[in-house]
């Protein structure tokens, strides 16, 4: 593999976490969610099953936006207090969209495989 095939392949990587391009992400699963009739079946199917994920998802960004305020405040010279709450909402939230866009994404490509044979 070229440098250039490289670096375009981490540059496309990279891009999926630019809010614009997760948020955009959603907004695409919502339409599909819409206009599928199959995909919308298959979450309302699964709904006991991707609401404990959901719950799971928004814990997983609690901890990680509380792990980052935690290593601001005890730098050796602590971020002020708006700042720390700042980095806090931020991780929070990049967190579970990132978490619930890779939910859907991979139920919207498991609504449309083939059916498993027994």
């Amino acid at each position: 593999m070229s440098s250039d095939n490289r670096s375009k392949g981490a540059a496309e990587l990279l891009g999926h976490f630019l809010p614009q391009q997760a948020l955009g992400e959603l907004r695409d699963r919502a339409l599909h969610f819409q206009r599928e009739e199959q995909f919308r079946i298959y979450l309302l199917r699964r709904l006991w099953f991707i609401i404990p994920i959901a719950i799971v998802s928004v814990l997983a960004g609690t901890a990680c936006a509380a792990g980052a305020m935690l290593l601001l405040r005890f730098l050796p010279q602590p971020a002020p207090g708006w700042l720390v709450f700042g980095v806090g909402a931020l991780v929070w939230l990049a967190s579970v969209i990132a978490q619930i866009v890779a939910l859907f994404a991979w139920l919207h490509r498991r609504a449309f495989l083939p059916p498993r044979r027994k």
